[in-house]
């Protein structure tokens, strides 16, 4: 497999580990709004017990009721869950959960694998621009950015089945699509014209994404730098956040957030999805 090859196939696996950990979040969103309702509705229930281990009080009493037991009586959402020797309040369990539910675990795996992708890219890129100057001398640099970004597309092509010469000139659409997905990933570029198609691809993508109807830019974590999105989310910072809201008794808030946060996070994966079909569109026109 080339070297455009690979980088092909990681950009599709960065934008699907993304998606993955977007749904983690909304799923997270689910069960902290789920042991809200239960709170709410002064139950205890098994499930939540396991959460953190302990026991519950029934009314005023010291009957400690574990694992199976039935449903106690919670005294509002800042409630006591009372051992015998221990008193722990309802905003405790819940933000035990954050921190310790397997699915907020599995977004973190997520997002430390698309941070691994990202670097993987970059090195994949720089390595395709080297195997490139090697293979052919470039009086001017702009000629290889060109020659590097035309190597990418056909790696795109040859994704589809498709195998031909792209023409330079018919493939400037193409080429500032593209220039917005590996803005998205946060590609170093160091020659003019490869400075200049991320910067131009940044702008269409910000504008597409805008144009869907996301309006919350920043508030989940993304950011917008130099005109284009970069994936500047935190996870840890973003827990925080929540963790914060949570011990404010803002549980809905917190649930709100996450659920914001995967939504923006699926809206821009989709944008990227959706350019590198407009790129394969092309492609197929061409090859009929």
């Amino acid at each position: 497999m080339s070297t455009a090859d690979q980088l092909v196939r990681e950009i599709y696996n960065w934008i699907e580990q993304w998606e993955q950990c977007a749904e983690k979040l909304k799923k997270l969103a689910r069960e902290l709004e789920s042991l809200r309702e239960k709170c709410n509705a002064s139950e205890c229930v098994s499930s939540s017990l396991t959460v953190i281990g302990a026991g519950c009080v029934v009314a005023a009493g010291v009957t400690v009721l574990t694992g199976g037991a039935g449903a106690p009586f919670l005294f509002g959402l800042g409630g006591v869950y009372g051992g015998i020797s221990t008193g722990i309040s309802v905003v405790t369990m819940i933000t035990e959960h954050l921190l310790s539910s397997d699915t907020m675990k599995e977004a973190e795996k997520r997002v430390e694998k698309c941070n691994k992708i990202k670097i993987k890219i970059q090195k994949l890129f720089d390595q395709l621009r080297n195997e490139r100057r090697r293979e052919r001398y470039f009086a001017d640099p702009d000629d290889l950015d060109r020659d590097v970004l035309n190597e990418i597309l056909r790696a795109l092509a040859r994704l589809r089945g498709l195998h031909f010469s792209i023409n330079q000139r018919s493939s400037q659409e193409q080429m500032d699509t593209l220039g917005g997905v590996l803005s998205s990933v946060g590609l170093k570029a160091d020659g003019r014209l490869l400075g200049r198609v991320l910067a131009t691809g940044a702008g269409l993508l910000v504008k597409k994404v805008f144009k869907s109807g996301m309006r919350r830019v920043l508030k989940g974590g993304i950011m917008v730098v130099g005109g284009g999105f970069v994936f500047g989310f935190e996870l840890a910072e973003a827990t925080d956040k929540w963790k914060d809201m949570i011990q404010k008794n803002h549980v809905t808030q917190a649930s709100q957030s996450l659920k914001d946060t995967a939504d923006e996070l699926l809206q821009i994966t989709e944008a990227l999805k959706e350019d590198l079909d407009n790129i394969n569109r092309l492609f197929t026109r061409r090859a009929r």
